[in-house]
């Protein structure tokens, strides 16, 4: 038994406290055990403490695609038979240092626009992000193991796309040419895609730049695809991903698309089906789940250098027939899936907050005219 998660710093409260401690009361006065929390594999290592975990064990930080990575990371673990089952998806949390620096870039909603705050992708009003914290996580396994503990089996992952670009440390994908081959890539095994569960953020470059990458990607096709955008009602933080991912699936689970709330006007640019005013009722076979991220180093393991990241992976219902590698099922206990030739199968953990006691002021939004008095560094 294995786990992958990822995540953006972690513990990110902890981080606050500890460092606030060492600048306040000196090295001697830190409370010992805060340095453990503060590292971005604390989540990693205490799960794997409290749960006996003692298997292959990664922490990703790969920005808005750190829980992606992680779950394609742990699909070609088990493919490699690394382990027969692994934890994988992410969890993050906020901080007023963290929201500090957003603050301080100009990416917080209503980043001086004459429009109102709120998460609202895709929008023509959109005007920045608002910050979220959470957390989502998958367990993978192989299928004789699912097998032996009688799993339900909900859907099968079919591919990946991983590629990184150089437009710049601030920019996405300007042309969304890196955006669309991935989405190529991991959509090459599908038929068809029924539901796109999109990276937007509400900012105007990402979602206008998603907008036309699904479009490179799938051509006239493109129209025909259901696309909403789940962080329109989590907000924005690096392991968002796993939460998403729990959603695509359940999506297929349920045949019902989730909807991108605090859509109100039109956007020219972005001209596709995304599902607005309420979730909506669709028969899904498959779904294809984006992560994208702008800074820091690209996540394809062939490029030496770059600054835009894209994670996708391709979700699709579970078939008797199926060939491919593997598969999301959900909790112990249930009913036992169909029997299939798939090597591969994972299994979905309801979706649970891995990371331990985020404190209510944690949860507060700070404006941005007060935040520079409650900072003390």
């Amino acid at each position: 038994v294995g786990i992958m998660i990822g995540t953006g710093l972690g513990s990110s409260k902890t981080v606050d406290l500890f460092f606030r401690d060492l600048v306040h009361n000196g090295p001697q006065e830190v409370a010992p055990l805060l340095f453990q929390t503060s590292v971005p594999n604390a989540i990693c290592s205490h799960a794997s403490i409290e749960f006996g975990i003692t298997g292959i064990n990664t922490t990703f930080s790969h920005k808005e695609a750190s829980a992606e990575s992680a779950i394609v990371h742990a699909f070609e673990a088990l493919r490699r038979g690394k382990a027969e089952i692994i934890f994988a998806g992410g969890g993050d949390e906020i901080s007023e240092p963290l929201y500090n620096v957003y603050a301080t870039l100009g990416s917080l909603s209503p980043r001086n626009s004459p429009y109102p705050e709120g998460m609202c992708p895709f929008d023509r009003t959109r005007n920045g992000i608002v910050l979220g914290e959470g957390s989502g996580v998958l367990v993978m396994e192989t299928l004789d193991h699912a097998r032996g503990r009688g799993a339900h089996l909900y859907a099968e992952i079919v591919g990946y796309g991983m590629l990184g670009c150089n437009d710049g440390v601030w920019s996405y994908d300007r042309d969304g040419s890196s955006m669309a081959r991935a989405m190529s890539q991991a959509a090459g095994g599908l038929p068809q895609v029924d539901y796109i569960c999109a990276a937007a953020n509400s900012s105007q470059a990402l979602d206008q730049v998603e907008t036309r990458a699904i479009r490179e990607a799938f051509g006239k096709k493109a129209d025909a695809i259901a696309i909403s955008a789940v962080k329109s009602m989590i907000g924005e933080f690096d392991a968002s991903g796993g939460t998403k991912a729990c959603a695509a699936v359940m999506s297929i689970k349920e045949g019902i698309v989730p909807p991108t709330i605090n859509y109100h006007e039109p956007d020219p640019a972005c001209d596709l089906d995304y599902t607005v005013q309420g979730a909506k009722k669709k028969e899904i076979s498959s779904a294809l789940l984006n992560g994208f991220a702008n800074g820091g180093v690209p996540i394809s393991p062939s490029s030496s250098s770059g600054s835009h990241k894209s994670c996708l992976f391709s979700i699709n219902r579970y078939s008797p027939q199926s060939t491919m590698v593997t598969c999301l099922s959900f909790v112990p206990g249930m009913k036992s899936g169909p029997a299939g030739s798939s090597r591969f199968r994972l299994r979905l953990l309801s979706i649970k907050n891995i990371i331990h006691d985020i404190k209510e002021t944690s949860r507060e939004f700070i404006s941005r005219d007060n935040l520079h008095d409650k900072l003390m560094w």
